[in-house]
């Protein structure tokens, strides 16, 4: 562990592609006095030196969503996080970074007001009250008005909402629906080791009831169940697909860390 800094990071990543390796650099070169650990799964091709994820009971399993969605494991990414706690408790804040994150200044620089204002942030959250009862799958997503924000924000979160109710209300998991939220992207998450040590907590108590959700709707849920508040932040340059204004605002060196963007920018 560093002394001078009780920061640890994430750095999640699938494989050793030129991209990610690009990435890792900046990240530690904007970074030097920052513990930077990069972390994956066990059957992924990971960085030399990585923190390897093993399956193990402990923790919760996607085992069926899974099979459903057939996107791999993309959709419990969250493990890692949990993980890494379990072997890394001397810090005082996590930030947890993906391998498509762009950087031209330090995390202090772009999210250090922000680390100090919240116990945990994310570039954009959702919890059931704002969602509402009846919306989702519950009445037709494509008879939404997009240009009304809460029609947007019902769509967008729509896709995660099916999944739990398909597969999590009608078992004991329908008592989390109080509880219900979601944080996303999985990168540029910030925690202070308390909220990890909270929601950690409440996993290894019981980690069966949280298997079979969505990566992100897991994380939300199990923040609020733990009596945290989602707060957001970074959202300008944090999203599902890359946005316009990311290679302008880069060229004209805008400090940020950019989310996502899947190729190699040199600037």
């Amino acid at each position: 562990m560093n002394k001078k800094n009780k920061l640890a990071v994430l750095y999640l990543h699938h494989c050793k592609d030129d991209v990610t390796l690009h990435n890792y650099d900046r990240l530690k070169k904007f970074n030097p006095d920052v513990d930077i650990y990069p972390v994956g799964f066990e059957w992924h091709d990971l960085i030399e030196g990585s923190h390897i994820v093993h399956r193990h009971d402990e923790l919760p399993n996607n085992n069926v969503l899974n099979n459903i969605i057939k996107n791999g494991t993309s959709s419990e990414s969250d493990l890692c996080i949990y993980d890494f706690f379990l072997h890394h408790q001397g810090y005082e804040s996590y930030f947890v970074i993906e391998w498509d994150t762009y950087c031209n200044a330090s995390i202090g620089e772009v999210y250090g007001e922000a680390m100090k204002r919240y116990d945990t942030f994310s570039a954009y959250t959702f919890t059931n009250e704002f969602y509402g009862p009846g919306t989702g799958v519950l009445k037709d997503i494509n008879d939404l008005n997009i240009n009304n924000s809460h029609d947007r924000y019902v769509r967008r979160w729509s896709w995660y909402r099916y999944f739990f109710l398909k597969l999590n209300e009608s078992t004991e998991q329908n008592t989390l629906l109080p509880y219900l939220g979601g944080t996303y992207p999985t990168s540029l998450l910030y925690y202070k080791h308390r909220v990890l040590r909270d929601i950690v907590e409440l996993i290894l108590n019981n980690p069966r009831f949280y298997d079979n959700i969505q990566n992100e709707m897991r994380l939300g849920t199990i923040l609020q169940k733990a009596g945290y508040k989602l707060n957001e932040y970074g959202g300008d340059t944090n999203q599902f697909i890359e946005q316009e204004n990311y290679r302008t605002d880069i060229e004209n060196n805008i400090k940020g860390y950019y989310h996502p963007i899947k190729d190699i920018i040199y600037k």
